[in-house]
């Protein structure tokens, strides 16, 4: 499964460096490409001397424009699946976002095995409470089901987050 983050970008000079380190150093397994939608400021030149995977556009399309075009280079190059991320790195996410409101506690409830999920099959969802396995993570939120060391890394790592 190969995902592409989308990344438009007008005039931010200011943040795509932070941006994109940020995004490599804690999800390097994902593929980005950032739109430079005709940016004045110097974005091309950031992007261009870091060497990140950009694109550059010659005017201004406007949001709806660098995600089109950021989706058909995910087309053309083949990607199952499209995220679109802001360049402007004033939207922290998850975990950061925790942190940023002051929480500094965090209680998963409930993340052990679903008796009634059929992990075999996408898109179910389970509203009750029916614990199969109590000490093995529920399988639909590893990216590997039926392997339990993923099921349980990828627990710890979110956890550690």
């Amino acid at each position: 499964m190969k995902i592409l983050i989308i990344i438009p970008a007008y005039n931010e000079a200011g943040c795509i460096e932070q941006v994109i380190d940020n995004l490599t150093e804690n999800y390097p397994q994902y593929d980005y490409v950032i739109i430079n939608d005709g940016s004045t400021d110097d974005t091309r030149k950031i992007c261009a001397r870091r060497h990140f995977n950009f694109m550059d556009l010659p005017v201004n399309t406007g949001l709806s424009g660098a995600i089109k075009s950021g989706m058909r280079y995910a087309n053309y190059y083949g990607y199952d699946y499209v995220l679109q991320l802001d360049g402007d790195g004033q939207h922290p996410t998850c975990v950061n976002y925790l942190k940023q409101l002051g929480v500094t506690h965090v209680q998963l409830q409930p993340i052990f095995d679903y008796a009634t999920v059929d992990e075999t099959a996408p898109g179910g969802y389970n509203w009750g409470y029916d614990p199969l396995n109590y000490n093995v993570p529920e399988g639909s939120y590893a990216t590997d089901a039926f392997d339990g060391a993923v099921r349980v890394r990828e627990c710890r790592a979110m956890v550690a987050a």
